[in-house]
């Protein structure tokens, strides 16, 4: 007798968030983990989450971001931000950026800035387009390809290419799944989509 076969995943290069929709995972960041991704592509242009878990490993773009410029904030380990207001900042001719977020720095490409984390690790998945408590104003962009997260072993990694050297403990690759667009966690094999009730979720290639 044949065995059933699971339905497998259409991988896609972006996934489109539509400033409603949101996607909770069960994925906890490790102890000094990282988190890179290419971000960018936003509809609005103005505050908006990119990613957050439990309200202390978070990075969004804050108030201050306007027709000019896109102002980051970013917290590790932290209630509080840990780099926020106008200090770090990059302009919208950069149409995407390859973002990432370490015990010790936030940036993009080879931009950073660092910075001293704090003491509360948080215990919840991260959610993608969203802060913890889906108060946020949800992320209008897109995700340009695989969002990593990576152990301790990268923590000191300085630019978006350096975690080349080093190999991720998850990769959430976008897709369909069933008709459904979301992300895959190629390592548990598990589908992660539209949490938020409303909006939609859409891959492009």
């Amino acid at each position: 007798m044949g065995m059933d076969t699971a339905p497998a995943p259409i991988f896609h290069t972006r996934l489109v968030f539509d400033g409603v929709a949101y996607i909770d995972t069960d994925i906890q960041i490790p102890e000094n983990g990282s988190v890179r991704c290419v971000f960018g592509w936003e509809q609005t242009k103005g505050m908006q989450a990119l990613f957050n878990a439990g309200g202390r490993v978070y990075a969004l773009l804050n108030t201050s971001t306007d027709a000019n410029r896109r102002c980051f904030t970013a917290s590790y380990d932290s209630g509080s931000s840990l780099v926020s207001g106008t200090s770090f900042t990059l302009g919208w001719g950069n149409e995407s950026y390859g973002f990432f977020l370490t015990p010790k720095r936030v940036g993009y490409g080879t931009n950073s800035k660092t910075f001293t984390k704090g003491s509360s690790r948080p215990e919840s998945g991260l959610v993608i387009g969203n802060n913890a408590a889906h108060t946020s104003t949800p992320f209008t962009g897109k995700v340009g390809g695989i969002l990593r997260i990576y152990g301790s072993d990268a923590q000191n990694v300085t630019s978006y290419s350096g975690f080349d050297s080093y190999t991720p403990v998850y990769r959430l690759r976008p897709c369909t799944y069933l008709g459904e667009a979301g992300l895959w966690c190629v390592e548990t094999g598990q589908f992660f989509g539209n949490s938020a009730g409303a909006g939609q979720l859409s891959v492009e290639d």
